[in-house]
């Protein structure tokens, strides 16, 4: 379980609030506190900036001062580890492979751990990193769904070689889970934002009443602040 955002800008912007809001999220949010660590990757194109701690995101003060930085891409996510998981760095996220990062927010409970990480969210990942194209990952996270159990497949991914934002919210049906794992996004011509939980106006550069809920297994992919392309995983 975990509270989760993302970001693509056609141009650089200062994103500090961005953090400052998942530490919200992570603290007083939804089943929270999410308190077993967290982890940000964040571009530009001059600069990739990574960090991962096991303390809480809301409690950590030693993470890298971004207050005069400017980014165009990125994800944060603070974790809150399932009943029975390891709470180490191995397992925090967004994990990397083959010029693609990735987090994840939910339970995948029959996914093979048997990887370096211990980790139902790197499974995930493996089997739907090698897409194609944007139909493939759909088809892929499909795939990956029906063959397992779980309560959330929410995921947030990008592509480091071609400066892609992949976003899917995808959850087994319920009226608990439909209020944790609904994604939040908002956008414009040059912005798109997306969180585990609407944002305030106090925090988001967009209108909190701009947000929109993501669909049940609907995936995006955003470019340069805009969605490009738009799928669902009962469309396939």
């Amino acid at each position: 379980m975990c509270r989760m955002a993302a970001f693509s800008l056609k141009k650089v912007e200062d994103i500090s609030w961005v953090i400052e809001y998942v530490k919200q999220m992570a603290r007083f949010g939804k089943k929270g506190p999410h308190c077993d660590g967290w982890g940000y990757v964040l571009l530009n194109t001059n600069k990739k900036v990574e960090y991962k701690s096991i303390s809480p995101a809301y409690d950590d003060n030693k993470s890298p001062n971004l207050n005069d930085e400017k980014f165009e891409m990125g994800i944060v996510h603070a974790r809150l580890a399932s009943d029975g998981l390891d709470k180490t760095r191995l397992q925090l996220h967004p994990f990397y492979k083959d010029g693609k990062y990735f987090a994840h927010n939910g339970t995948i409970i029959t996914a093979n751990r048997q990887n370096p990480y211990d980790s139902d969210t790197y499974d995930f990942f493996k089997h739907v990193a090698s897409f194609d194209n944007f139909g493939h990952i759909v088809k892929l996270v499909r795939e990956y769904g029906e063959e397992n159990e779980f309560s959330g497949m929410n995921f947030l991914m990008i592509d480091d070689l071609t400066d892609e934002l992949y976003v899917g919210c995808y959850y087994t049906p319920g009226q608990d889970r439909k209020d944790y794992f609904t994604l939040f996004y908002g956008c414009d011509d040059e912005r798109f934002f997306v969180f585990s939980e609407r944002p305030v106006n106090d925090y988001s550069k967009i209108p909190s009443s701009e947000y929109r809920p993501m669909q049940n297994g609907e995936i995006f992919k955003v470019s340069s602040g805009k969605i490009v392309e738009r799928g669902n995983v009962f469309d396939v």
